[in-house]
């Protein structure tokens, strides 16, 4: 129902401003402290379902964020296709020319994605433009309505 929908929504808002501008810190996942790419999704995510999986990530490549997120999220693999349709909550992982990933959650509002990138820590973009190629993954997280 929309209802759900919205204070789905609402809640995952409310987390992601909770951290917008803690600044980019290597190897870390600590709110308004500080967080690199994956700690700052795991940290919301762990919110989101008020577990605690942010510690311990490797954060090398993005196979390795892959393996991460199929074994501590409640979530499935979102199928890729040629055009990657997105849904609030969904995880990001983008492939970079160095081997190493990205990572992005999507944001409440059509058209946004929330990451930690060095230089201006937790922020909202807009969507990404990337190919198919780029993308290693997109997670769909599960039992959303356990957010509110």
């Amino acid at each position: 129902p929309s209802c759900l929908r919205d204070a789905v929504e609402a809640r995952l808002g409310r987390v992601l401003g909770s951290w917008n501008g803690t600044k980019f810190m290597v190897g870390q996942c600590c709110k308004k402290v500080g967080a690199d790419c994956i700690g700052f999704v795991a940290g919301v995510v762990d919110e989101l379902y008020g577990i605690e999986t942010a510690k311990g990530i490797q954060r090398t490549s993005a196979k390795a964020v892959l393996v991460y997120c199929r074994r501590n999220w409640p979530s499935e693999v979102v199928p890729l296709d040629d055009r990657i349709l997105v849904s609030p909550g969904d995880v990001v992982i983008v492939k970079r020319n160095t081997g190493t990933a990205h990572i992005f959650i999507v944001g409440p509002r059509e058209g946004t994605l929330w990451h930690c990138v060095q230089g201006s820590g937790v922020c909202c973009t807009g969507m990404m433009t990337a190919n198919t190629e780029q993308v290693a993954g997109v997670y769909r997280l599960l039992r959303k309505e356990t957010w509110v």
